[in-house]
């Protein structure tokens, strides 16, 4: 059996990339990113990946690159990587800007509300300076 390399893709919410998730690159490998050639895989890594770590109209997601089929499982490669919205599905982008919102929504929300009769232990922060 030829060897073949998987690509990874997490992205916000957990979501896990497909080839179906880009647009407007060619991608030479099967609906779930498996390349022939390693060589390709790194190089759609590159063509997804921003230089610009700042990018506004990116999303973060790591990614890995894996032996298809192997036990354990032998990583090759891993990282960071920003890709620009132009190269994503409008339902990637969707998710997340939905994704983007609850975390702005948790951040001005108590996660938890008190039952009848709870009350909050307060603690003096100056003992864990």
């Amino acid at each position: 059996m030829k060897k073949a390399w998987q690509v990874n893709i997490t992205g916000p919410g957990d979501w896990n990339f497909n080839k179906d998730n880009f647009i407007g690159i060619e991608i030479k490998s099967d609906e779930y990113l498996n390349f022939e050639y390693y060589e390709d895989a790194i190089e759609f890594i590159d063509s997804i990946n921003s230089t610009n770590k700042y990018c506004d109209n990116c999303l973060s997601a790591h990614y890995l690159i894996t032996e298809f089929n192997t036990y354990p499982e032998k990583i090759l490669n891993s990282g960071e990587i920003n890709i620009p919205y132009n190269f994503l599905s409008e339902e990637v982008i969707t998710h997340n800007n939905e994704q983007i919102e609850l975390e702005n929504r948790d951040k001005e929300t108590p996660h938890y509300e008190l039952s009848e009769g709870e009350e909050f232990l307060e603690v003096d922060k100056n003992k864990f300076e």
